[in-house]
């Protein structure tokens, strides 16, 4: 039976709630690490560990919920993996000692991977059109504006009832985030049998000329945008408090993705894409041109997060295309490659330098107009969808 307009409004408010809850708790450690010290009366630099930990895990949990969700079902998957991260974020908050934490923050951090992938397939499957374009850049502007909003309420939390009540506020939000998504979401069937061949499946994604385009532009998505804060943190060592205003300056660019539905309409993908990219580069010039002042910098990111902002949803929808029935693998793929390059950010910002990642930056953002130029050349074509279990020695073409 059709959904009820009231239905589809509800499911997309609460994939964007979700997704905002969830990405909020990859960040809390960062701010709370001495905290942490105290209370376990050791080095502060043991709980870098919890960061790294928690992002292998999840990431090795993107890779597998989305085929999952083929075989169990979306709403299925999302719904158990909550249940699950209540319980895995409640292990947290309980840790008696160092290693504890990092145990239980490896296992929060994989239960946590189980929304990203599979609500992008669902919010494919539910909506259409301009609507679902709007759903998916919402989903991402929750990712950014998480970045800030998890990093402050742990440090909140922390000063006001200790580091453990960072963790218990996020397990009661999971568990009633549960208890909605059983309700509220509708059930989906699943769209495959068997998870067999999934390595296979994503080692062709890789083989496919165009979509290896788009996997190398979605490793530099996230990776010039976290890049950017670890080196302007890193230029301006005695900014202190002001680096959170420099933050929320940079915020105002996500307002752009609302408007990435009427871009994409107008313009179509790949043009949207080459919006995002010029504004990107523009970004970059400026900052490099003021780099020496961190107000002037921080105004310039605007056009970096707005760059961001109307990238992800376009990439997002034109994987979604390329691989029809496979796109739920397609888009854990995305979403591992995506956290990747936000993982190598901070190390090669740490290389680089301020003014230096400025540089590369800028040259990322050059590079990937070109592969949108060669992208186009798939729009006036007409692609087949990719195999479930790929013939061995015989990778698919899409072209």
């Amino acid at each position: 039976m059709p959904l009820t307009p009231k239905q589809l409004r509800g499911s997309a408010s609460l994939l964007i709630l979700t997704g905002f809850f969830v990405a909020s708790n990859i960040y809390t450690l960062i701010p709370i690490s001495t905290a942490l010290s105290t209370s376990f009366s050791t080095n502060a630099e043991q709980f870098v560990w919890g960061s790294t930990l928690f992002t292998f895990w999840y990431a090795c949990g993107l890779l597998t919920f989305g085929p999952l969700s083929d075989r169990f079902g979306r709403k299925q998957v999302i719904v158990v993996g909550l249940l699950a991260s209540m319980f895995t974020t409640w292990l947290v908050a309980w840790s008696p000692s160092v290693e504890w934490l990092l145990f239980a923050r490896s296992v929060q951090g994989f239960t946590l991977a189980s929304f990203a992938p599979v609500s992008f397939a669902y919010a494919y499957e539910l909506f259409d059109g301009k609507f679902r374009t709007f759903v998916l850049a919402l989903i991402n502007t929750g990712f950014l504006v998480a970045g800030i909003f998890g990093q402050i309420v742990s440090q909140a939390l922390t000063s006001w009832f200790g580091w453990q009540a960072v963790f218990w506020v996020f397990a009661v939000c999971y568990g009633l985030l549960f208890v909605v998504s059983a309700f509220l979401y509708p059930h989906t069937s699943p769209t495959s049998q068997k998870s067999a061949g999934v390595l296979k499946l994503y080692g062709t994604f890789l083989q496919d000329r165009d979509l290896r385009r788009c996997y190398f532009i979605v490793v530099t998505l996230l990776f010039t945008s976290v890049g950017f804060y670890d080196a302007i943190t890193r230029g301006f060592p005695d900014a202190g408090e002001a680096m959170y205003s420099i933050r929320g300056i940079g915020l105002l660019g996500a307002i752009l993705s609302f408007f990435t539905g009427t871009l994409i309409r107008r313009f179509g993908s790949y043009r949207t894409l080459q919006l995002g990219f010029v504004l990107g580069a523009l970004s970059t010039l400026g900052m490099l041109t003021y780099s020496s002042s961190l107000w002037l910098s921080g105004t310039w990111s605007i056009l970096l997060i707005a760059a961001v902002s109307i990238l992800i949803p376009t990439v997002i929808l034109i994987i979604g295309d390329m691989a029809k029935d496979n796109r739920a693998k397609a888009l854990s793929l995305y979403s591992f490659l995506l956290l990747i390059g936000a993982s190598i950010a901070p190390l090669v910002s740490s290389l680089t330098g301020w003014k230096g990642f400025l540089v590369v930056t800028f040259l990322l953002y050059v590079l990937n107009l070109w592969h949108v130029h060669l992208l186009q050349k798939w729009e006036s074509t007409i692609k087949k969808p990719l195999p479930t279990h790929p013939k061995k020695g015989v990778p698919p073409q899409l072209s």
